[in-house]
C-alpha cells in the first residue's frame, strides 16, 4: 500500500508554492572563515553548500567579510494566479546570531535585487549594533521580524502579487523602515520599536496596530516620515504599553487610548495631525530649553494643522511634563499645543525631570497651577496649551546674593 503515497511530497510543495506556505528544508549558516568575497553564490561561503529554496540563513560570528551581497537567482512572478520561476532562492528565515557582527546584505543589482522571506528575520544580536539589509524584501504570507536586536531594512518591503503581506514586529529590539512598505496587509507591533526613517514610508497597508491585546508589552510606533501617513493607526485592545512617538505628520484621527502613551518628538520633536487628536492615555512632552518647538534644545510640540472639526483636540488622561533643564531666574512660555479647538480635560498634569510637583485645576476652569517648593510658579492653559513658568533664583543663590549684600553695606559704613 506504500506505492499509493508515492505522489504525496509533491503534491505538498506545489500547494506550498501555490499559497504561500513555506516547507522548511534546510539551515545554512555563514562560514566564520569565508572567501572574502561576501557573495551568496560561492558555496565555500556557506561550508560547501549553497543555500536552497526554502533554507533558513544563519549569521554568526565571521573572521571573513560582514558585507554580504544576495547574488542568488530570484526571477518570482505573478502571472494567471501562480508562481512562476518556483525553482529559484527564497529563504524560509534568517537569524542573526548573539554572536553575530553587524552584516549588511546588498543585492547585485541584477536578478536578486529582491530578498524574498517567507517567515522570519530573528535578530538576536547585541544590542548596540545594526543588521542591514540593503536589498528589498518581498513576502508571499507576510514578515515577522523579532528578538532583542536591531534590524535596519534600508530597501522596499513589498508584498509578492495580490497576496497578503502583513509585516509583524516582535521582539525588544528595533526595526528601521528606511525604504517604503507597500505591502497590503496590517502593520503590528506587538513588542519592541518600529521606527519609519524620513525617508521611509508606509503607504499599501490595511493599517497600523501598536500593543498586544491585554498587556502591558512596550510596543513603540516611532513615525518620523518626510511622506504623511494616510493609514489609521490602533491602539490594541487593552494594551497598556503602547507608544506613539516620532516627528512625521498623520493624515487620520489619532486616538491614544487609556493606559498608552503619545510621546512626541526624538527629544524633542514635533508631530503634526492634519486630523482629530483625542488624549486619553499619558502624553509626555519634553521640554529642554527656549530655542523652539521641535528642535534640539526646545521643546515637543503637537500641531493639529486641521481646520473645524479636523483640528479638535480633546484632553484627558495624564499630561506628563518632563523638564530637561533648570531653568534661570525669568519668565518662560512654551506652546506645546497648537489646534482649531479644544474640548475635555486632563486628569493630572505634572512636573517630571528636573523638577517635581503637580499642578491642579481648583477652579475647574482648565487652568491648571502650581507653585512649587522652591517658589516657581507654574501654569498650564488648556485653551491655549500653553505652559508658562515664572523661574525665582534658587534659595542658595538669593542667600548669597543677600550675603552678599549685607557686607556691601557694611563696608560702605
Amino acid at each position: 500500500m506504500k506505492h499509493k503515497n508515492r505522489f504525496l511530497f509533491p503534491a505538498i510543495l506545489s500547494v506550498a508554492l501555490v499559497t504561500g506556505a513555506s516547507v522548511h528544508a534546510a539551515d545554512k549558516t555563514w562560514s566564520t572563515e569565508d572567501e572574502g568575497d561576501g557573495l551568496w553564490s560561492n558555496a565555500d561561503n556557506w561550508g560547501g553548500a549553497t543555500p536552497l529554496v526554502n533554507d533558513t540563513l544563519i549569521f554568526g560570528a565571521t573572521d571573513g567579510t560582514t558585507t554580504l551581497t544576495h547574488d542568488l537567482p530570484n526571477t518570482f512572478s505573478w502571472a494567471a494566479g501562480s508562481l512562476t520561476g518556483q525553482t529559484n532562492f527564497r529563504t524560509l528565515g534568517i537569524t542573526f546570531n548573539s554572536d553575530a557582527p553587524a552584516y549588511t546584505i546588498n543585492g547585485n543589482g541584477t536578478g536578486s535585487t529582491s530578498l524574498t522571506v517567507n517567515g522570519t528575520i530573528t535578530v538576536n544580536s547585541a544590542s548596540d549594533i545594526t543588521q542591514t539589509i540593503n536589498s528589498n524584501v518581498t513576502a508571499t504570507s507576510g514578515l515577522t521580524v523579532t528578538g532583542a536586536g536591531n534590524l535596519t531594512l534600508a530597501g522596499n518591503y513589498n508584498r509578492l502579487g495580490t497576496w497578503q503581506g502583513p509585516l509583524t514586529k516582535n521582539g525588544t529590539g528595533v526595526l528601521t523602515l528606511s525604504g517604503n512598505a507597500g505591502q497590503n496587509g496590517l502593520v503590528t507591533v506587538r513588542e519592541g520599536t518600529l521606527r519609519v526613517a524620513s525617508t521611509g514610508s508606509i503607504t499599501a497597508t490595511s493599517g497600523i496596530t501598536i500593543g498586544t491585546a491585554s498587556t502591558s508589552a512596550v510596543a513603540e510606533f516611532n513615525y518620523n516620515s518626510s511622506t504623511a501617513l494616510t493609514r489609521t493607526i490602533t491602539f490594541a485592545a487593552g494594551s497598556s504599553g503602547g507608544i506613539l512617538s516620532g516627528s512625521g505628520t498623520i493624515n487620520t484621527a489619532v486616538n491614544v487610548t487609556t493606559g498608552n502613551t503619545l510621546a512626541i518628538g526624538n527629544s524633542p520633536g514635533q508631530m503634526n495631525f492634519a486630523n482629530t487628536l483625542t488624549l486619553a492615555g499619558t502624553t509626555e512632552m519634553e521640554i529642554d530649553g527656549t530655542a523652539g518647538a521641535g528642535v534640539t534644545g526646545g521643546h515637543d510640540f503637537a500641531n493639529l494643522t486641521g481646520a473645524g472639526a479636523a483640528g479638535v483636540i480633546t484632553y484627558g488622561g495624564i499630561l506628563l511634563l518632563d523638564m530637561g533643564a533648570i531653568f534661570s531666574e525669568g519668565i518662560y512660555t512654551w506652546n506645546l499645543f497648537d489646534f482649531a479647538s479644544e474640548t475635555g480635560t486632563f486628569s493630572t498634569v505634572a512636573l517630571d525631570g528636573a523638577y517635581s510637583g503637580s499642578l491642579l485645576d481648583g477652579d475647574a476652569d482648565g487652568i491648571w497651577d502650581l507653585t512649587d517648593l522652591d517658589g516657581n510658579i507654574w501654569q498650564f492653559t488648556e485653551s491655549t496649551g500653553v505652559l508658562g513658568l515664572t523661574a525665582i533664583p534658587e534659595p542658595s543663590a538669593a542667600l548669597l546674593g543677600s550675603l552678599g549684600m549685607l557686607c556691601l553695606l557694611r563696608r560702605r559704613r
